[in-house]
């Protein structure tokens, strides 16, 4: 499990414009994700990670105006 502190971050992506929809603290990278499965339930996703950077990306298969960062706190 993974314990480090992240920032969740909820964005919408429609007509050249990024709204951010929410964010929020947690204590790991498990509570941040059961948030979205939750939030999005039957939304299927996948995430993508560059090495070195301290971020991830969450996107749905499903929906591609909406998408998650998990930034890890430092």
């Amino acid at each position: 499990m993974d314990l480090k502190p992240n920032l969740l971050t909820e964005y919408y992506f429609d007509n050249n414009i990024l709204y951010t929809l929410s964010s929020k603290f947690y204590d790991s990278m498990d509570e941040s994700m059961n948030h979205i499965l939750n939030s999005y339930k039957g939304y299927k996703t996948y995430m993508t990670h560059t090495e070195g950077d301290n971020y991830y990306v969450v996107k749905f298969t499903n929906n591609d105006k909406l998408f998650y960062i998990i930034q890890l706190v430092e």
